[in-house]
Formats: C-alpha cells, structure tokens, sequence
C-alpha cells in the first residue's frame, strides 16, 4: 500500500524554534535590528551582532516606552545577523558568521522566519 501522507520532519532545535517564536512575535525587533545594521555598514566594513543587539536594547528601554517588557535573548542574535544578510544583499558580509552552533541554513531561516 502506497502511504500518501508526507513523512513528519524533524522537531526543530530547540534555539532555533525559540527564535522563530520570538520573531514572530516581535517583528519590530528585526527591523530595528536591519535598520541598525545599515547605519553601521555606513561606516565600518565589519560590525558585531552583539552590538546591534545592544543598540535594540537600549533604543527600546531608554529611547522609547516598552510596555510588553521584550527581552531580546543573545541566542538570537546569530539567526537575526543571518536573516538581516539573506535578506538585505548590502549587508552581506557585515557580520562574521560561524557555523558551530548554527542549525540551519539561511534559505531556511528566511523562509521559515516569513
């Protein structure tokens, strides 16, 4: 008997879902993380996540008023830097990627963060 049902895939690891989760529910975070990005690719060649992070950080408690408590998570910081250059071609290159603890592919991860 031929079986017409898609094999079930792979849960996803556990970082990777927590940031897909976290994205979709803050979708504000990645635009700040890409327009910050860009700001920072106008004046260095190469720039840390960490730092773009740390920009999120203090523009959303210090610059604006944050109700909701968001609480961006380091983990995430790889998946954004990845998702900002799949997704922006002129930031390709600003961040150094290392795929030690990385679980995915960045076509994946831009489609799996739409």
């Amino acid at each position: 008997m031929i079986d017409f049902n898609p094999p079930t895939p792979p849960p996803l690891p556990e970082r990777f879902a927590a940031f897909l989760a976290f994205h979709r529910d803050n979708p504000n975070v990645f635009e700040l993380f890409v327009r910050f990005a860009k700001e920072a690719a106008a004046a260095r060649a190469k720039f840390g996540a960490h730092m773009i992070g740390e920009r999120i950080r203090w523009y959303v408690n210090v610059e604006t008023s944050s109700d909701d408590g968001m609480k961006l998570n380091d983990h995430h910081l790889p998946y954004y830097s990845r998702l900002a250059m799949g997704r922006h071609p002129e930031l390709d290159g600003l961040f150094e990627v290392r795929d030690a603890r990385f679980d995915t592919d960045v076509e994946t991860l831009c489609r799996l963060a739409e």
